[in-house]
């Protein structure tokens, strides 16, 4: 976590102090890469310390989670538009059907729980592959899925996925994150009452899943 938390900081101080010392001596074009960098380094480091205060939260129970009646058709949609936009060279396709029955869940930690998981895909997906969500009704519940193309998971390590800080190395190089991510997602979906799953194949890619409960009486929209 120290190591995660200090890579984001070395960037900025080294963007910022060349900013200071040599500012008469950089261009306009050099000036606004590095204010790119330092933007895009401040978000990294304030996703890590947010990861961190979450799970904090999810470990004391002090977490808030707000069930209420919830169409998760629109929160789908804003996720992968909001996605879209982060990934350029990634196709983004919504497998969504005419009708859906409300779900009983937090619409922020919804939200919160897709754009993890389709984060993770785009992360670990090459380029110009196709990364999909979707859902689909069962009798109790409703189910959200996000399914790349990536390298898939290991067997050995689908059973601890879901466990804090764990990691799985891609093809024996470490990545960034503090394995965080996927904890969270599984902690704020059992909070709503639902269940997080996998299914994966090496050199196939991986589709993450979550139930959620319908509404009782709930109308399908």
């Amino acid at each position: 976590v120290s190591h995660e938390l200090r890579t984001p900081l070395t960037s900025i101080r080294g963007q910022t102090t060349t900013l200071l010392d040599y500012a008469e001596l950089i261009g306009p074009e050099e000036r606004l890469e590095a204010l790119r960098i330092v933007d895009e380094e401040a978000a990294r480091l304030d996703e890590l310390i947010g990861h961190l205060l979450d799970m904090s939260r999810l470990e004391a129970g002090t977490l808030r989670v707000e069930p209420v009646a919830t169409d998760l058709r629109p929160i789908l949609l804003e996720a992968v538009s909001l996605i879209a936009a982060q990934a350029p060279a990634h196709t983004l396709a919504v497998h969504l059907p005419p009708t859906l029955p409300l779900a009983q869940a937090d619409p922020r930690r919804v939200m919160q729980v897709v754009s993890n998981l389709l984060n993770n895909a785009v992360k670990f997906s090459p380029a110009g592959t196709t990364v999909s969500v979707g859902a689909e009704a069962r009798p109790t519940t409703v189910v959200i899925y996000v399914r790349d193309q990536g390298p898939g998971i290991p067997e050995e390590h689908v059973p601890r996925i879901f466990d804090r800080f764990y990691r799985v190395e891609e093809n024996g190089t470490r990545v960034s994150g503090v394995g965080l991510g996927l904890a969270i997602c599984k902690g704020l979906v059992e909070a709503m009452g639902g269940q997080v799953m996998v299914t994966t194949e090496v050199g196939e890619g991986s589709t993450f899943s979550f139930s959620l409960p319908r509404t009782q009486g709930d109308v399908s929209r």
